[in-house]
């Protein structure tokens, strides 16, 4: 994947000492409970993109993410991603 967004660390949110997203020391999470914020947040990074690049029609976009449609309101509300483009502030519905 030479010369994809994903090929530096720098590419993939790291700072120049290759840290990410602060999770540099853990903060006194496990490896288990880091690993999945990480997931979570380059899941609903990759769902955002979808849902922009597919104007927000949900259904393209899945067929695109190559999921169901369920799954992907299912992802949606768990990424706490809205329907007009926007995340919840602050974890309210």
């Amino acid at each position: 994947m030479a010369g994809s967004e994903f090929g530096t660390p720098k590419a993939r949110g790291a700072d120049s000492r290759g840290r990410r997203n602060g999770l540099d020391q853990g903060h006194g999470l496990s490896l288990r409970e880091q690993v999945r914020a990480v997931s979570m947040q380059l899941e609903s990074e990759i769902i955002l993109r979808a849902l922009e690049r597919n104007r927000w029609n949900r259904r393209r976009a899945a067929q695109v993410l190559q999921i169901s449609y369920r799954s992907l309101l299912y992802k949606m509300k768990k990424c706490d991603l809205r329907g007009n483009g926007e995340t919840a502030p602050d974890g309210k519905d």
